[in-house]
Parts: structure tokens; C-alpha cells; sequence
């Protein structure tokens, strides 16, 4: 599985420490991080000294947003949230990937708590070993086994016509498709 990890990059002196545990878990579980952009940014601040007006924020949200295209779920911890947080939560959500938002601070004080989804999952943590908890508890409930994530599926021609048609007519590959349809279908038995 493929994890997006997301936090506050301008305060990461403070959550260093939480998001190298969410790394450890992830790698811990066998699992894969889309990108590690925070060891990258603490390589940056600390031994670069490079300051906040010196970071180029369109190729970094660009890198975050082709990360989060790739990857299976979401992990953020906003202690410290700002608002690429939320964007990249609302991103998340409409890709319907299952998200993660920890925090060592009451939800109550974020307007996010007032979202609720059936993705979405808010969690808050006090120590290193709480948060590894949720990391793992999360990462084994949206696990989908390697051999059970591909999908065969025979089409008949008419709905063969219909599939390359809609390929057509929304730019979109067919798997995208039928999995828009299967979600509609999932949403409809509720």
C-alpha cells in the first residue's frame, strides 16, 4: 500500500519527531511512502538554512499533489495544521482515499471537526506509542490484500461501446469508470 503523509512543514522543529514514527510504522507495516518531502524539508531548514520565502510552494504542492494522486490513503498529523492540510484532505476525499488526521491537540479547536465521512478518520494521541497505535490500527483496516486489488472483468459489446464511449467523452480510463459506477452503486444500498 502507498501512504501520503501530510503535516505542517513550517513547523516541523515540533512534529519531526511524530512524522519520522508515522514513517516507521508505514515501512514497519511493508508498506510505501508516495513521497518523503520531511526529510527533505528538515535537510532544508536545518543544514540549507533555507527560510520560508526561499521555498518554491507551486513545485512542492505540485510534487504533494502527484504523491497523493498515487497513493492508496492519507496520513496527516495536523498538530501544527495549516491550510495546505485541508486542501490536501479535501483532495483525499474527493479521490476517495481513506484519511487519517492525528493530532496531539483537541479536534474541537479545528473546524474540521465538524466534517464527517465515511473515510475519514480523526484521532488524537498524547505520546510516540499512542500514535504508532493509530498508525497501525488505521494502515489494517484499509489494507487491501495484493492479490485481491485487481479486478477481472468480460464485458459484452454493448457495454464494451458504452465503456469506450464514456473513455471518450470524459478523458478518463475505463478502470476509473466502472470504479465511479461501483462507488454510485456502494452509495445507492446505503
Amino acid at each position: 500500500m502507498i501512504v501520503h503523509i501530510g503535516g505542517g512543514a513550517r513547523a516541523l522543529g515540533d512534529d519531526l519527531p511524530y512524522l519520522r514514527k508515522i514513517i516507521d510504522i508505514v515501512r514497519e507495516e511493508g508498506d510505501e511512502i508516495s513521497r518523503n518531502w520531511i526529510e527533505i524539508t528538515n535537510h532544508n531548514v536545518t543544514v540549507k538554512d533555507i527560510k520560508p520565502e526561499q521555498v518554491d510552494w507551486e513545485d512542492i504542492a505540485s510534487q504533494n499533489k502527484l504523491a497523493l494522486a498515487r497513493a492508496d490513503v492519507y496520513v496527516a498529523d495536523v498538530t501544527a495544521y495549516r491550510l495546505s492540510n485541508g486542501y490536501e484532505l479535501a483532495q483525499a476525499l474527493q479521490q476517495n482515499k481513506p484519511v487519517l488526521l492525528v493530532s496531539r491537540k483537541s479536534f474541537k479547536q479545528f473546524a474540521i471537526s465538524g466534517v464527517h465521512d465515511e473515510l475519514l478518520t480523526m484521532r488524537e494521541y498524547a505520546t510516540s506509542e499512542e500514535l504508532g497505535k493509530i498508525v497501525r490500527e488505521f494502515l489494517g483496516k484499509n489494507r487491501i490484500p495484493s492479490d485481491e486489488k485487481t479486478v477481472e472483468v468480460s464485458l459484452d459489446l454493448e457495454l464494451y461501446k458504452y465503456l469506450k464511449q464514456q473513455e471518450t467523452n470524459t478523458d478518463r480510463a475505463t478502470s476509473d469508470i466502472l470504479y465511479e459506477l461501483a462507488k454510485r452503486g456502494l452509495k445507492n444500498t446505503k
